[in-house]
């Protein structure tokens, strides 16, 4: 995990974030237009689904990213 943030805009198509928090995990399913920004230090994961098919754009902070 890094230190920054993760943010995603998603431009089509669809997927399903997974989000630790405390002794929960929270389903978030993206779909188009969905902006999203998983905390920094967060665990998480992504599931494309049986057959992926999206567009997803992430931002960084810096150009190290």
């Amino acid at each position: 995990m890094n230190g920054d943030d993760e943010v995603r805009y998603f431009a089509e198509g669809s997927g399903a974030f997974y989000l630790r928090y405390n002794n929960y995990v929270y389903q978030l399913v993206c779909t188009q237009g969905d902006l999203l920004s998983v905390p920094a230090q967060t665990r998480h994961w992504f599931d494309m689904g049986a057959n992926p098919s999206f567009t997803a754009i992430r931002w960084f902070n810096d150009l190290d990213g």
